[in-house]
């Protein structure tokens, strides 16, 4: 090369080289070389040629690999395949500087890639379906061209499901049959109960179906399917992205119904020569709604056996699920005391299940025997005891009513037969002394062994209840309540009068005064205003000697604060410069009076704290009325909402604090616009004047323009209109004293005469004390001008000549003469020629 730089160069036909150069260190780019040709020989000068060429980037092409079907709400996992085409490597991701993923839900960048495998594609928000997705590169190595774009399909399909039932498939006739249905995702996650339309179970039966269910476990209506196995077919209608499972085939099995063999009694004791006999129950065990069910009509299905060879047993059906057994006494004559025998029972029905029972007896000889209904009696001291023993043949069981009872210490007062054996028997305790006591009773009579019980006596002391009219007693601070104990002796319900009666209690105000009124005991309790508030106990312990027992009773006491009441009159509607009176009612509801005292406390609020307020007791009204005075000027214009809080200021809170809401609607000061002076009926041309007041309702003080008074001046406008066509500048309105208003009108601005209405406007502007706009109205007369018509009579003149005479025509209030003009008119009942001059005519 021209750098000397050898190359190799391989020939290639007469003349021709393949000359190769070592592009490997060499960037993108275009070069340009001299290539110099020699050959070791005079005979050939040097040849030389200039050749050019191009260093470009590799081609690339990207393609994805991996498992492109994805389930519904999950990520795409892919690998990047990038190949060199001119190499034929595989590219990784050092090469690269960032991908994107395009398609209809977006573009989805990576950067930063660690490796080209594992990426993952945000698919988890795309819906089931068929997305087509771009992915295009870009190359962080210049020395590679970016591949084209590549596109590939993505699939999101629902999730496959599947579904079987656990439980127990066995179920008692009549029952039915509780199963749990598994419904799992085989692409993971859990189906929840809102994503099933409906469960099916189908069988020979009829079908089952429950749509919209609020969980997986179902009762199956079994209740009235045979004894028998049943195929039942779930199928699953599933909603949202999972697709239905594959029906699942399960077994019920319908079995017999539990049954249970009983005898009763179950103490089986005969007397001698007297035949086996037994009634045995035959129901339904099984937990349901057969549940005690009597079997009947299955007298033929029993089997009784023993170790020995029975003969002429009997079963006889007695209804409702029993059977009376019957064996003669010949089968156990001789063959012992104790006996065994098996009874079973095989039902007609295959509803049923069989049964049986284990029957053990024994035969003995006859026998009789002394009871009593109570072994250990307690009395109260001085009471006589009663008892009942029953002499009894328990062979027989019939009761034995020859006998004569006795007793051991001697305090019998009777033994009296009562029926069947039962003797009653009064002891008399009045000899005993408190405490127990061992009394021996025996029972004789010819023909029986005498018996005897021995009963216990214990005396007790006579027992006593301390009762009080109430348990709890609320009292309102500074009350007295007064309530009463009754000490009774239950056992006579006599009143027990004692003058020993202890008083415990935490109570460190006026101690309790006690009467006795004769049947019980009155309590007087009394509490002050300085007495503490809240709960104390009082225990009464009432006593009188050995015989008796003491009597006990709690009381409790409550000093609350006094129930009150606290009521409001919404005040009237009130100026913004007035005062806000609310008159209040502090009531105290324990003792129904009004509450007066200096240490009743009231203030105002409104939404925005506290509001400016006095208040005083209402000397008219009476105790408990107080007058809570607001000025107004502290609002705006409006419905004011207030809440008034009374409470009570003393270091005991004897009376409830209370609040109360009223309202208030604040208007603009109330005003009057008063006629003064009016003119009297006045000729055209001259001028008529009004005066009026415009003032305060309540104070009578006029409403200046002139003089600030704490609201500022030029706040009042007068507005003046008539009922006819009036030139305004004719219309003259001033201020002549405080609040005092003059109307001057010319009234040659009516250009006409007659009687007009006039209507006086007068308001103040939107501010402090928003006086009200009022409006009034008087009538103007306009009257023609008074006038005189003085003439100068004609001389006498000859019949036929010219007669002249003279007038003027005057206006009396100017004194002037009127002067000719187009609106003049003269006329006479005689043919004339009129001349004028200065007003004479």
């Amino acid at each position: 090369m021209n750098d000397g730089t050898p190359v190799t160069a391989i020939p290639w036909g007469a003349g021709r080289y393949n000359v190769t150069i070592d592009a490997d260190a060499l960037a993108v780019g275009a070069y340009f070389e001299i290539f110099n040709a020699t050959k070791a020989s005079d005979l050939y000068k040097m040849a030389s040629t200039n050749v050019t060429y191009l260093i470009r980037p590799h081609y690339t092409a990207v393609s994805v690999s991996g498992n492109l079907e994805t389930p519904y709400g999950e990520d795409t996992i892919i690998n990047i395949v990038l190949v060199d085409l001119d190499t034929g490597l595989t590219l990784d991701s050092t090469v690269v500087n960032s991908l994107s993923f395009i398609s209809s839900y977006g573009t989805q960048p990576e950067t930063g890639l660690g490796s080209l495998n594992g990426i993952t594609l945000d698919t988890n928000t795309w819906n089931v379906g068929t997305i087509s997705v771009n992915i295009s590169v870009v190359m962080s190595d210049s020395d590679y061209y970016a591949p084209d774009l590549y596109s590939f399909v993505v699939e999101i399909r629902n999730h496959l499901t599947a579904v079987n039932v656990v439980g127990d498939l066995t179920t008692a006739y009549g029952a039915n049959t509780t199963v749990t249905v598994s419904l799992t995702d085989l692409d993971g996650g859990t189906i929840l109960i809102g994503s099933v339309t409906s469960f099916t179970f189908t069988s020979t039966q009829p079908i089952q179906v429950y749509n919209s269910s609020d969980g997986f476990t179902f009762d199956l209506v079994t209740d009235n399917w045979p004894v028998s196995t049943i195929q039942v077919t779930l199928s699953v209608v599933l909603s949202g992205n999972y697709d239905n499972p594959t029906n699942y085939v399960f077994y019920v099995t319908i079995r017999s119904l539990q049954t249970t063999l009983y005898n009763a009694p179950t103490n089986l004791l005969f007397t001698q020569t007297s035949d086996f006999t037994i009634d045995v129950h035959f129901n339904v065990s099984e937990v349901g709604q057969y549940y005690g069910l009597p079997i009947n009509n299955e007298e033929g299905q029993f089997l009784v056996t023993s170790s020995l060879t029975l003969s002429g047993t009997t079963i006889t059906p007695l209804g409702n699920g029993m059977y009376r057994i019957m064996i003669p006494w010949s089968n156990f004559d001789g063959q012992g005391t104790d006996f065994t025998i098996n009874i079973g029972v095989t039902p007609s029905s295959n509803l049923y299940s069989s049964a049986s029972i284990v029957i053990q007896f024994q035969y003995r000889p006859i026998i009789s025997d002394l009871t009593a209904n109570l072994y250990t009696v307690s009395t109260p001291y001085n009471m006589d005891v009663s008892i009942h023993l029953y002499f009894t043949d328990r062979d027989s069981s019939t009761g034995i009513t020859t006998a004569t009872i006795s007793a051991n210490p001697d305090i019998l007062i009777s033994g009296l037969h009562i029926a069947n054996g039962d003797y009653l028997v009064i002891l008399d305790s009045s000899t005993l002394s408190i405490g127990s006591h061992a009394i021996n009773l025996t029972a004789s009579a010819p023909g029986y062994d005498s018996k005897w019980v021995i009963v216990t006596i214990i005396v007790t002391q006579i027992h006593t209840n301390a009762n009080p009219s109430t348990i709890y007693l609320e009292i309102p601070s500074g009350n007295t309540k007064v309530f009463t104990i009754s000490w009774t002796d239950l056992d006579n319900s006599l009143p027990i009068q004692t003058a020993i009666i202890n008083i415990s209690h935490n109570w460190n105000g006026t101690a309790p005064v006690i009467i006795w009124t004769g049947t019980q005991y009155q309590i007087t309790f009394e509490t002050t205003a300085s007495d503490s508030l809240g709960i104390y106990l009082l225990w009464f312990n009432f006593t009188k000697g050995a015989e008796y027992q003491p009597g006990y009773c709690e009381i409790q006491i409550e000093i609350r604060s006094h129930d009150t009441i606290l009521t409001a009159d919404s005040p009237p509607p009130t100026a913004f410069n007035a005062i806000i009176n609310v008159t209040a009612y502090f009531y105290d509801f324990d003792n129904k009076v009004g509450i007066k005292d200096a240490l009743v406390n009231i203030y105002v609020n409104n939404a925005t704290g506290s509001v400016s307020s006095t208040f005083e007791y209402n000397l008219v009204l009476g105790d408990g009325f107080y007058t809570i005075h607001i000025p107004a000027s502290q609002f705006g214009l409006g419905s004011r909402t207030f809440t008034i809080y009374v409470n009570w200021t003393g270091a005991i809170q004897q009376y409830d604090n209370k609040t109360v809401v009223v309202s208030v609607n604040v208007q603009g000061v109330d005003s009057l616009l008063t006629l003064i002076t009016a003119s009297d009926p006045s000729a055209y041309s001259e001028i008529m004047t009004y005066t009026f007041l415009y003032s305060e309702q309540d104070s009578g003080i006029g409403i200046t323009n002139a003089t600030d008074t704490g609201y500022g001046t030029d706040h009042v406008h007068i507005i003046v209109n008539f009922d006819v066509t009036f030139n305004p500048l004719m219309l003259t309105i001033s201020e002549v004293g405080g609040g005092v208003y003059q109307i001057d009108i010319d009234t040659t601005g009516f250009g006409q005469i007659g009687q007009f209405s006039m209507s006086i406007t007068i308001q103040w502007d939107p501010v402090d004390p928003f006086y009200s706009t009022r409006v009034d109205s008087v009538s103007v007369w306009v009257l023609a001008r008074a006038t005189l018509l003085l003439i100068n009579p004609p001389s006498p003149e000859s019949y036929g000549e010219i007669a002249s005479f003279s007038f003027s025509w005057q206006d009396t209030g100017t004194t002037t003469n009127i002067l000719q003009s187009g609106e003049l008119n003269v006329a006479m009942n005689i043919t004339f020629n009129l001349a004028h001059n200065a007003g004479l005519f």
